[in-house]
C-alpha cells in the first residue's frame, strides 16, 4: 500500500529505526550492559506510554497496559512488513 503509493515512508522508517534501536540495545543488555538496560527500558516505557495514555479513556488503565502493548507490536511488525514488501515489489517491477 504505502510503499508502492510512496505516501508516509517516514512512518515506517520511524518504526524500523525504533526496532531497530532496541535491537541494539538489547544486544548490549544481554552482554551485560546496565545502561543498555536502563535505555532499552526506558525507551519501551515511553513507546508504549504513549498509545497506552490514549487507549485509556476507552479501556480503562489496567485493560490499555495489558493489551496496547501486545497490539502495538502486532501492527507495528505488520505496518513494517507491508512497506518491506512493497518496497521490495516496487523494485523488482
Amino acid at each position: 500500500g504505502d510503499a508502492l503509493g510512496r505516501v508516509d515512508r517516514q512512518n515506517e522508517l520511524v518504526t524500523i529505526a525504533i526496532y531497530a534501536a532496541g535491537a541494539a540495545l538489547a544486544v548490549l543488555a544481554l552482554l551485560g550492559s546496565r545502561t543498555a538496560a536502563a535505555l532499552l527500558a526506558a525507551g519501551l516505557a515511553a513507546y508504549v506510554s504513549v498509545f497506552v495514555v490514549a487507549a485509556r479513556r476507552a479501556l480503562g488503565f489496567d485493560r490499555a497496559l495489558a493489551w496496547v502493548p501486545v497490539v502495538r507490536v502486532l501492527v507495528d511488525v505488520a505496518k513494517v512488513h507491508g512497506f518491506l514488501e512493497g518496497t521490495l515489489r516496487r523494485r523488482t517491477g
